[in-house]
């Protein structure tokens, strides 16, 4: 049996409604689309709430130069996760599949449009924190790479936890890839404990 597609799955992607999309047009500006444009990419700080009007995009990640296409998101759908409201950076890259046209509404104009619309604003945050959960099971996120026995790693691994950022441990001891992914940035096990952001956009050693 196929797993059902995330970006139409109704508890994941939910199209909004024609009274959602009127209000949140109201705070945004509608733009234009090119096949393969990207909206935003993996280790940005901040992005737009998107709302996808025609056409498609794509959300995709990379490791070790390889793009993995985790959903991708029809009219009606919007294009956002939990770190449009933390302010994490950015784990995934939003690249245009089918030309189109998408609503742009920016973070601060959003916060006014979910003041004003309760039912809107419910949805969002649902949406948003179940998408946090699929994104974990997906593997997405910040890798850390170290040995359980490390306390440098432990420490590493209760930062990410306890500040609520999406991240995935990565077992040097146990994942025969893991040299691999790290060999890609120029680094040995030996320099472990380490972070790696998705595509290699941040790199860190262990924190005091």
């Amino acid at each position: 049996m196929t797993a059902p597609d995330p970006g139409t799955d109704p508890f994941l992607a939910p199209p909004l409604e024609a009274e959602q999309l009127a209000l949140l047009s109201r705070y945004g500006q509608e733009r234009p689309t090119t096949a393969g444009q990207v909206l935003f990419r993996e280790g940005d700080r901040a992005y737009d709430f998107i709302v996808v009007l025609s056409g498609a995009v794509s959300v995709v990640d990379h490791e070790a130069g390889v793009m993995r296409e985790l959903a991708t998101l029809g009219p009606g759908r919007f294009v956002a996760e939990l770190n449009i409201m933390t302010g994490e950076r950015v784990f995934a890259t939003a690249v245009v599949r089918e030309p189109g046209l998408v609503l742009v509404v920016p973070v601060d104009r959003l916060q006014e449009v979910i003041a004003q619309d309760q039912q809107l604003a419910d949805l969002i945050v649902q949406v948003i924190l179940r998408r946090r959960q699929w994104f974990l099971q997906q593997r997405a996120g910040l890798q850390i790479f170290g040995s359980r026995t490390s306390p440098d790693a432990r420490r590493l691994q209760e930062f990410a936890t306890r500040n609520r950022l999406l991240h995935v441990w990565v077992d040097l001891d146990t994942d025969p890839a893991a040299g691999a992914v790290l060999a890609q940035q120029g680094l040995d096990p030996s320099d472990a404990p380490v972070v790696l952001m998705r595509g290699g956009g941040g790199l860190a050693q262990s924190v005091e």
